[in-house]
């Protein structure tokens, strides 16, 4: 559904719904609703509850009144959405360049179209020396093709 905010205090956030709406009772009280937004390039998002019965408008939609946030999230503005890897899992991962080396690497999020992660040592090598990428998560090992779309400073992949 689209709509946009109509307006905000210390206890609520107002917003219209445009267009024609459910009317199986998706927004009784306390249902829980998350509302995404852009600003300049960036996309947002929060979670928060209907605090009262919707209010049709004249144009079909209704006026939602939500419970003001905890939290207002920056969200991923990728085609898929990056989860974090915390520097103490188990996940390993490691580059074979053409030469049979093997880089060792810090996974720092994954998601199905990418990953990102940080190397050391020295970078006497070449993005297009590298053959695939092997993953492992204890007994568990998976080689992919890999293709190395952007490298800066130790760190290989889109931040």
């Amino acid at each position: 559904m689209r709509g946009h905010f109509s307006g905000m205090n210390s206890r609520e956030v107002r917003i219209d719904l445009l267009g024609s709406t459910p009317e199986d009772g998706s927004f009784s009280l306390l249902t829980a609703c998350m509302v995404n937004f852009g600003r300049g390039n960036k996309t947002y998002l929060f979670l928060a509850n209907v605090i009262e019965r919707p209010i049709p408008m004249s144009d079909g939609g209704v006026r939602l009144r939500l419970s003001i946030p905890d939290d207002v999230l920056r969200g991923e503005v990728r085609r898929a959405f990056r989860i974090p890897i915390d520097k103490f899992s188990d996940l390993q991962a490691s580059l074979r360049l053409r030469d049979k080396s093997h880089l060792q690497l810090q996974p720092l999020d994954i998601g199905y179209v990418g990953m990102r992660a940080a190397f050391s040592g020295g970078s006497n090598w070449k993005a297009e020396e590298v053959e695939s990428i092997q993953l492992s998560l204890y007994d568990d090992h998976i080689t992919l093709p890999v293709e190395i779309r952007q490298q800066r400073d130790k760190q290989l992949g889109r931040p």
